[in-house]
């Protein structure tokens, strides 16, 4: 046998296998990756950038349901919650007709689209019609002994607006008036509208003057409204064909309104409270005017 070698024995380790370069790493963005959504349905999440010109978002269930019935040729395209679909069943078949989207989406979609936590389940992306001026107003609306037009002045509040536009309505108004035409398509506006926007015409002015004017020539009386001066509205009935003033609660009307009205109205009371609410003091006098003119 031959000698084995002396000192201890050296093991050899096996060769590491080769290994294919690395690629360079790509550049990190400073944005942080967002979090995968898996959507309810196949077609695309809605963004809160729908919006294009001359189109608007509609939301609330009753605002919604009122401009299909009376303006669906409109509709552009349809987003609901699960909860609120089965109550728009006519409007998904009404889309699935015309070729139009809808989307079942989560509440937290509708409230990034709509900006809101009251969408009630549903917006609505919808054409908008332009508002009017007066003239253009006067000359293309069927005017009939009865009738009665509402103007405010300097109420920016869309809240407040929409709960006006709600009076309006119920109270057949035929034409709402304001200097700021945003506000006949905000959305808040439409909600607290609760569908009531539909049935009035939307008439734009830059001064109140010409618009007075403009409709003193229509044969309407100017009715101006205050709330510690003019005759008491009870005693003092607006005419049949009255264009009614209103102003913010903060300030009322200007002083050339009240100055260049035909009257000037006020509405009673205990006097325990500085002025009635704009809405609240359009129920009023749109109700004393639909109990005297239509009943």
């Amino acid at each position: 046998m031959a000698d084995r070698p002396s000192g201890p024995r050296v093991r050899q380790r096996p060769r590491p296998e080769k290994r294919p370069p690395r690629k360079p790493a790509e550049p990190r963005s400073s944005q942080p990756m967002p979090k995968p959504v898996v959507p309810r349905s196949s077609q695309p999440r809605p963004t809160p950038t729908v919006s294009l010109a001359g189109e608007g978002k509609l939301y609330g269930i009753n605002a919604c349901l009122a401009f299909f019935k009376h303006r669906p040729d409109a509709l552009v395209r349809v987003y609901l919650s699960g909860t609120t679909a089965r109550r728009f069943g006519e409007v998904m078949r009404f889309c699935a007709q015309r070729r139009l989207a809808y989307h079942l989406v989560e509440d937290a979609d509708l409230e990034k689209l709509t900006q809101s936590t009251h969408h009630e389940g549903v917006c609505f992306l919808v054409r908008q019609l332009p508002a009017r001026t007066p003239e253009e107003w006067l000359a293309q609306a069927q005017i009939g002994p009865v009738s009665c037009v509402v103007a405010l002045e300097e109420v920016g509040n869309p809240h407040n607006f929409g709960a006006v536009m709600r009076v309006a309505a119920n109270f057949g108004v035929s034409a709402l008036c304001a200097s700021d035409p945003r506000l006949f398509s905000a959305s808040s506006a439409l909600r607290v509208a609760e569908g009531g926007a539909v049935f009035l015409d939307a008439v734009h002015f830059d001064s109140m003057r010409p618009l007075m004017s403009a409709f003193k020539k229509a044969g309407y009386c100017v009715v101006a409204t205050s709330s510690h001066k003019g005759e008491n509205l009870f005693a003092s009935p607006v005419p049949e064909k009255a264009l009614i003033l209103l102003g913010s609660e903060a300030a009322g009307l200007s002083k050339a309104a009240i100055s260049s009205a035909d009257l000037v109205v006020r509405i009673p009371g205990t006097g325990h409270v500085e002025s009635l609410n704009v809405a609240s003091a359009a129920a009023v006098l749109l109700a004393d005017f639909w109990r005297r003119h239509h009943m």
